[in-house]
């Protein structure tokens, strides 16, 4: 909690300060990345370069990472009526053996086992995998589906991420950048917060250094 709240005060108030549009995202979990990426817009224009809009990038990848947790949750809720069909089904068919009054005897236990190994268990719990096997077949598919999105999203996310960081470091203080990736890498949670809310009260004009 207290990373969070360092990180979004730091870059809510650089955003702030930079001009950058909707800086209040800052605040708002999953989309902060956009702060990043706008940020580091800021820097690139500073120094000359084209804009390689990772800000929009960034928030992109936010919107599709909260639109597949949406779809996962969707395909979990919408399965549950189902999976439940098939474990009473399965309530059902074991409740169906009534074992007690038809067993008087050693024989008859035996006989009652051989019936079962023969094709009265096997037929039933073969019944329920199939429909256990319909019900699941298509939905697992479209979870590893999205699992393997996600994946690229996120790796995608955390190069573009790590680009971001590196320029706003070096926007606020370009002698430092180094040694604050560097604590970033290590620690990635309260102390990289901190390092960042210790930057953003520097700027650097890299226009001064032109001019000089």
């Amino acid at each position: 909690m207290i990373s969070y709240i360092l990180r979004s005060i730091a870059l809510f108030h650089l955003g702030k300060r930079e001009g950058v549009k909707a800086y209040g995202l800052a605040w708002v979990p999953g989309f902060s990345g956009y702060l990043w990426g706008a940020l580091a817009d800021k820097a690139d224009e500073e120094e000359g370069k084209p804009n390689r809009k990772f800000g929009t990038f960034m928030l992109i990848l936010a919107i599709l990472g909260v639109v597949g947790l949406i779809l996962v949750s969707v395909i979990f809720i919408s399965q549950i009526p189902t999976l439940g069909k098939v474990v009473q089904q399965m309530e059902d068919s074991v409740n169906s053996f009534n074992i007690g009054p038809n067993i008087t005897s050693e024989a008859d236990l035996e006989n009652y086992i051989n019936d079962m190994s023969q094709g009265s268990i096997g037929n039933i719990f073969g019944n329920v995998s199939k429909s256990a096997a319909l019900m699941l077949s298509g939905s697992v598919l479209l979870l590893i589906v999205l699992a393997m999105v996600y994946a690229i999203i996120a790796a995608a996310k955390v190069a573009i991420s790590w680009v971001c960081i590196y320029k706003v470091y070096d926007l606020c203080t370009p002698s430092s950048v180094m040694s604050g990736l560097i604590l970033t890498a290590l620690f990635p949670g309260l102390i990289a917060s901190i390092v960042l809310f210790v930057k953003q009260h520097y700027r650097h004009d890299r226009r001064e250094d032109a001019v000089m």
